[in-house]
């Protein structure tokens, strides 16, 4: 599981990239590296065993990684047309993800 996890960790890790995609991306672009920045923390922590993380938020964080991976890759291609609407409801998911793993460090003491 570890190694899974891991794998998990290193895409996570490769995610943050500079401004990529037109003006009207950029505050969804701003929100994701926020947002992965603290799931990078937490990951770390737990993927390091400098925290016992219960299994299921393991299992939470491996599949939240692939969701991130999902939008990252929309995100830097220009040629996917997103929506002002699209766009919103993005921002809106990277801060409740913010969020949730500031409930993580916090419940982990990170």
């Amino acid at each position: 599981m570890k190694k899974i996890f891991a794998l998990v960790l290193v895409i996570a890790m490769a995610l943050s990239f500079a401004g990529c995609g037109g003006p009207d991306r950029q505050p969804a672009i701003d929100a994701f590296n926020a947002a992965n920045t603290v799931f990078t923390e937490v990951a770390s922590a737990i993927n390091s065993g400098a925290v016992e993380a219960a299994e299921e938020d393991v299992e939470y964080l491996i599949e939240l990684a692939e969701v991130i991976a999902e939008h990252k890759a929309i995100l830097e291609d220009d040629s996917v047309e997103l929506t002002e609407e699209e766009l919103a409801e993005m921002t809106s998911w990277y801060g409740e993800v913010e969020a949730l793993m500031g409930e993580l460090k916090a419940e982990y003491g990170l």
